[in-house]
């Protein structure tokens, strides 16, 4: 309603300033409140424990007044946030529509053990403009999304904390009982209207709680709800991984990179992710590791949260003496301590001697435009590796020269070995390439080689 209320239907431009193409300007219209129905699974049970050797389908109920001119998008990213599986975009051919009630993903997209966040979106359209701006598609339209999630084999589904027999004290406070899963942390939410929620106390469960709320003097009205906190992607395990970072040579004028082997890793990271809907700022996100990490109480330095409450959390970038190599081999103790309470994670630290490899790319360009890129693997001391059988997905990503992202492919099935983009670059605006990829153990590794 106050989105209603504030963008009330009507016609609509979008000006676009673009690098190369100039100014453009697209008129769209919205009338009608025309919004589609709420997409509803109609195999939810069936995406929960799968086999990710197999593929799968997900299956929705058909939309009423669905039409080929709508458009429908399901997506679905691991506890990192990566973008594992995407249908296609609206306006290229194979993108779903409003007549369609199912899509295949594709055995060896999910990895054992893992929940991932999921969203179907449908979108009923109104309006387009084509013709503004050559190329372009410009769409007017109404969507709605459900997400939910999607787990396979080996993965741990915790039940959320719930709250019961409310009782008034003699003080005028509040009571309740908890109930959650054995020594898992909860937060007690308040709220005197539903939206905004004020983080009032962290506890961690032990088989029995009682938790008291302030007195409710002040308040004619007052909304309680129990948070829990040690959750990874759509509620599940705690999902606490390392991210490596490495340089690896620049392309100069070539269409493959020179790379100084042997190639030492330029620094690392922690990171966190958690589902909580009211997240802590990164400040009072802090990350410590065993003796010789380098990390002491270092605090959060990125977060990004994603639609679905998931807030996801980095370290400071390690770098220096001792840590040049990496974390501390074997496995070790880290703690994240979050708005307070601190929770210990055993990590085991890759061998990065053999996980760390070097995908070298070789460009695609066509008159000055890049238009695809190939790879293989090289160790980091720069013999071939051949496919590596611990990686379970790899993404290309493009920065322009001022540093800022332009390009995210999808992640990409394990034995991808090239990629064509669906829209071109112009080399010379083309800052760096990194390729990134996550082993089974959900380290992430990023290998950039500059321009």
């Amino acid at each position: 309603a106050a989105l209603d209320a504030a963008f009330a239907d009507g016609s609509y431009t979008v000006a676009l300033t673009t690098v190369h193409d100039g100014a453009h300007t697209l008129a769209l219209s919205l009338t009608g409140d025309a919004y589609p129905p709420a997409p509803h699974l109609a195999n939810f049970s069936a995406l929960q424990n799968l086999d990710p050797s197999n593929p799968f389908t997900v299956q929705w109920d058909a939309f009423s007044g669905g039409t080929p001119n709508d458009f429908v998008q399901l997506s679905l990213d691991d506890w990192q946030g990566n973008t594992v599986f995407q249908t296609v975009n609206v306006g290229i051919p194979g993108a779903l529509n409003g007549t369609n009630t199912s899509v295949v993903v594709p055995q060896g997209v999910l990895t054992a053990g893992q929940i991932y966040s999921a969203r179907l979106l449908v979108a009923h359209v109104v309006s387009g403009d084509t013709n503004d701006y050559p190329g372009v598609l410009g769409l007017g339209a109404y969507y709605r999304e459900t997400d939910f999630s999607i787990s396979t084999q080996g993965a741990v589904r915790l039940s959320p904390p719930s709250l019961s027999q409310p009782t008034w004290l003699t003080n005028g406070a509040i009571g309740f009982s908890v109930t959650a899963a054995p020594q898992q942390t909860y937060r007690l939410d308040v709220s005197t209207d539903l939206a905004h929620w004020t983080p009032f106390g962290t506890n961690v469960y032990a088989g029995t709680n009682w938790i008291v709320a302030p007195s409710l003097a002040a308040f004619p009205h007052r909304f309680y709800r129990a948070v829990w906190l040690n959750s990874g992607a759509a509620g599940g395990q705690p999902q606490v991984g390392f991210m490596f970072y490495a340089t690896a040579g620049a392309f100069g004028g070539n269409l493959t990179p020179a790379v100084p082997f042997p190639i030492a890793l330029s620094c690392y990271r922690l990171s966190f992710s958690i589902s909580d809907p009211n997240p802590a700022p990164p400040s009072q996100v802090l990350f410590t590791g065993p003796s010789g990490s380098g990390m002491v109480a270092v605090p959060a330095d990125q977060e990004s949260i994603n639609g679905n409450a998931q807030a996801f959390y980095e370290s400071a970038c390690v770098s220096g003496t001792g840590s040049a190599s990496g974390p501390p081999p074997g496995q070790n103790n880290w703690v994240v301590s979050y708005r307070g309470q601190a929770a210990t994670y055993p990590l085991a630290t890759p061998q990065l001697t053999t996980e760390l490899v070097i995908p070298m790319p070789t460009l695609a360009l066509s008159n000055g435009t890049l238009t695809g890129l190939s790879w293989g693997y090289n160790s980091l001391f720069g013999s071939p590796a051949g496919q590596p059988t611990f990686i379970s997905s790899i993404q290309v990503q493009l920065n322009d020269t001022g540093g800022n992202r332009i390009y995210n492919s999808l992640q990409l099935p394990s034995a991808a070995t090239n990629l064509v983009f669906g829209s071109s670059f112009t080399w010379s605006s083309i800052g760096n390439v990194a390729i990134t990829y996550n082993d089974l153990s959900g380290n992430h590794f990023v290998i950039t080689f500059a321009h």
